[in-house]
């Protein structure tokens, strides 16, 4: 399912479970709930205009993909002709990290020996924010 509106409330929470890290981010849109535990979604702030793809399941909407829009439709990081705005920032940002995350599992499922050389004992959420950083870098490059 999709959702288009804008934020109207953001909450992020964070927590440990049996040892394990986690941040959960929630957004209201439409006067609907949204969450997400992928650390990408709790880059969006209210205000921000957002296409929601999501799935129900039970009482819970879980947020799949979340894209911010501009006022002239959806943002992509490819097309965006003031890129160094806070708003062009942050979606940069996104992006980044979403294609971090799509190469790794990428990796992972074509050569798992290349992937645990790359993390060489490293937790996967450094390694995934080291790539991104360097994509993005790549996108501000002359």
């Amino acid at each position: 399912m999709i959702d288009i509106g804008t934020v109207s409330e953001r909450e992020v929470k964070s927590g440990n479970t049996g040892g394990k890290e986690w941040q959960r981010v929630s957004v209201i849109v439409n006067g609907k709930t949204f969450s997400s535990f992928n650390p990408v979604d709790a880059m969006v702030n209210k205000g921000d205009e957002v296409e929601i793809e999501y799935e129900q399941k039970g009482k819970y909407n879980n947020i799949k993909t979340m894209t911010i829009r501009d006022n002239k439709g959806f943002v992509q990081a490819s097309n965006m002709k003031e890129p160094k705005t806070d708003q062009g920032m942050r979606i940069s940002k996104m992006a980044a990290i979403n294609s971090a995350i799509a190469l790794l599992e990428l990796l992972a499922k074509v050569s798992p020996e290349k992937a645990k050389a790359i993390f060489n004992d490293a937790e996967p959420i450094t390694v995934m924010l080291d790539i991104a950083g360097t994509l993005q870098k790549w996108v501000y490059s002359e």
